[in-house]
């Protein structure tokens, strides 16, 4: 019977969701039941460990503090003027809006890592627009959602602050990993956009030329002033994540050194 309890997990688990149960409650309940079924009493003791391991782990502190950067970016405004900059580049593009909404949504992923700030405040502010122009509904909807995943794969990602300690790997090395696929995945949303906007024009047409459309020398200002300060965040922040891991790697090298050197010391001492 045990052997097959591990395959009822996973049913259990939806039951519980579609019951209504919160997530976290339905796997730590789910866990907890079959636990007991098979390891008894002293599954109560791994909890405990487990909760202790992941309530003392410093790293998590970076969570909060991720959210209220977006937060920050939102109601500041920088997001708006960050949106107006881009689209200055790529409105005059095939499919241009959207183009500019997967550009915003990758600077705003490397600037805060939650899905679901970058989603809500590039939607807020990319819709009314897209719509405005007639894009096709499937397009937008993809282009928000597509986008928006990408805080999951471009650092820092809160997924990676939370599963790194869980996994026992370094969420610098993962951070560093994430880079390239990330924007890979980026590169390969835009082309998908363009070629598609190429092809059916209506799904995303280009933006008419404006008649107080700005200049060379003025888009470069504005570009800059409004790129300034999410750049800025966003170097200071993964600077001061890799000197922290780097900080981590020595601390548990000296830790990995003297508790070696100590059981070569009892072994001399057992040896005489």
């Amino acid at each position: 019977m045990s052997d097959y309890l591990s395959l009822m997990m996973f049913p259990a688990l939806l039951l519980a969701l579609f019951l209504g149960f919160p997530v976290a409650f339905s796997m730590m309940g789910v866990a907890l039941i079959f636990g007991l079924m098979t390891f008894g009493d002293a599954v109560i003791f791994q909890f405990v460990q487990k909760v202790n391991d992941v309530a003392s782990n410093f790293v998590l502190a970076a969570v909060p503090l991720f959210v209220f950067m977006g937060a920050m970016l939102e109601r500041s405004g920088i997001a708006e003027r960050l949106f107006e900059a881009v689209h200055l580049w790529t409105r005059r593009l095939p499919g241009g809006l959207a183009l500019g909404t997967i550009v915003m949504c990758v600077i705003f992923a490397a600037s805060t890592g939650v899905i679901g700030a970058t989603e809500t405040v590039v939607g807020l502010l990319a819709i009314p627009v897209m719509m405005k122009y007639a894009y096709d509904k499937g397009l937008i909807s993809g282009t928000i959602c597509a986008g928006g995943s990408l805080g999951t794969i471009i650092p820092p990602s809160v997924v990676v602050v939370v599963l790194g300690p869980v996994a026992d790997v370094s969420v610098g090395d993962l951070f560093v990993g994430m880079i390239f696929p990330g924007l890979l995945m980026a590169g390969l949303y835009m082309l998908y956009i363009l070629v598609r906007c190429t092809i059916d024009p209506e799904a995303g047409p280009r933006l008419p030329r404006d008649d107080d459309e700005p200049g060379l020398g003025a888009k470069l200002r504005v570009t800059a002033v409004a790129l300034v300060p999410p750049v800025l965040m966003i170097f200071a922040e993964h600077d001061r994540a890799q000197h922290r891991e780097d900080h981590q790697d020595r601390r548990h090298q000296r830790c990995r050194r003297d508790a070696q050197l100590g059981a070569q010391r009892r072994l001399v001492v057992g040896a005489r």
